[in-house]
């Protein structure tokens, strides 16, 4: 951002702006530390970590990152696990957004914003629910890229809103109509995709991403 206004938007990004009262989106009044390392895995077909971090002394989150790299795309599965007790208020800041660079941006590039529905740009899509976003612009000269999330359908309120703005960020807007209470009996545990390519079909990464594994046990 060459502003300045929005340094607390780190590219990619976990936050939300009311726990118990807290603001961990803005940086003013909450902050969330990381604690531990649980485990890390690596191989041919992807690789995973999955962190313990601590929001505030009765709320811990354990995130799980899997990394998966394919020729024309890449995929991130960000899944949040939430324990504890803790309240978190009604608002459009959180849990996850991203950030583009400005030539991605549609205010000073020649991005566009697009959702599941298609609608485009922030005039139709802010604040809309839909089952993913998409922003897309140019990346470097003659190169254009693009980054979408994903709302899985086993999230709270899916399909999600939207909170996105054409200066070049998005984020799902979880407590867009209330808030939501975590108790030690009623843990959140969100899950969404993080799609990078180069012009891919987005639709039909979030219907892989919400289809049921197809497990099959065979005898040899």
């Amino acid at each position: 951002d060459a502003t300045g206004s929005h340094a607390h938007h780190y590219s990619l990004w976990t936050a939300h702006a009311s726990v118990d009262g807290k603001d961990f989106w803005s940086e003013k009044g909450g902050s969330i530390v990381h604690e531990a390392i649980e485990g890390l895995e690596d191989g041919p077909l992807f690789a995973r970590m999955t962190l313990r971090n601590r929001w505030t002394e009765n709320l811990v989150e354990r995130r799980t990152l899997t990394f998966r790299a394919f020729e024309d795309h890449r995929l991130i599965d960000v899944e949040l696990e939430l324990t504890g007790t803790a309240t978190l208020g009604k608002t459009t800041f959180g849990p996850l957004a991203v950030r583009v660079r400005p030539s991605m941006s549609v205010f000073d590039g020649g991005g566009e914003i697009r959702n599941a529905e298609g609608a485009v740009n922030e005039k139709d899509v802010h604040l809309r629910r839909a089952a993913w976003i998409a922003l897309s612009g140019p990346v470097a000269p003659g190169v254009r890229g693009g980054v979408a999330l994903l709302d899985h359908p086993a999230n709270p309120g899916h399909p999600t809103a939207w909170h996105c703005r054409d200066d070049g960020w998005a984020g799902a807007a979880l407590c867009k109509d209330g808030e939501i209470a975590i108790t030690p009996e009623r843990p959140l545990r969100l899950k969404y995709r993080v799609v990078l390519h180069r012009g891919g079909d987005v639709a039909k990464h979030f219907a892989e991403f919400a289809a049921l594994p197809d497990i099959r046990l065979v005898t040899k």
